[in-house]
């Protein structure tokens, strides 16, 4: 009996000692930040005026805002995910790009290409349209 009190004593010892470093795990009281911790990786916009040439304004930088100055009796997208403002009226819109929002003062007309889909024109008239693509809004303002 005596040989074993020295075993139950050098074992609660070995027990105390090895648990002596186990605590219970940290709880974080930290509060979260309403500012974002992270930057954008994503490229910065474009933002530039496209010349109406000869009558045409060509429109083909994706993911930008374009602006067309003045009357142009042309506009020509052939971009994805831009915005085109047109500060006068245009005579004819086509577009062969997906995700394009387009504004001008009056439209005469609007082709839209097969394949282009999800694109926006607004006028502030009704145009005539002609629109082989999916999902795209044609309104007046």
């Amino acid at each position: 009996m005596q040989f074993i009190k020295p075993l139950a004593i050098t074992t609660a010892a070995f027990a105390i000692a090895t648990l002596a470093g186990c605590t219970a795990a940290e709880t974080n009281t930290a509060k979260p930040s309403s500012s974002p911790t992270s930057t954008s990786t994503a490229p910065p916009v474009v933002k530039k005026d496209v010349a109406c040439k000869d009558g045409t304004a060509k429109v083909t930088d994706d993911s930008a805002e374009l602006t067309v100055q003045g009357d142009c009796e042309n506009v020509e997208i052939s971009a994805s995910n831009s915005l085109v403002t047109v500060s006068g009226a245009v005579g004819h819109v086509s577009i062969s790009g997906a995700i394009n929002s387009v504004h001008a003062k009056s439209v005469g007309s609007v082709t839209i290409g097969a394949g282009s889909n999800g694109n926006l024109v607004k006028a502030g008239n009704t145009p005539t349209v002609d629109d082989k693509g999916e999902q795209n809004e044609i309104t007046a303002e």
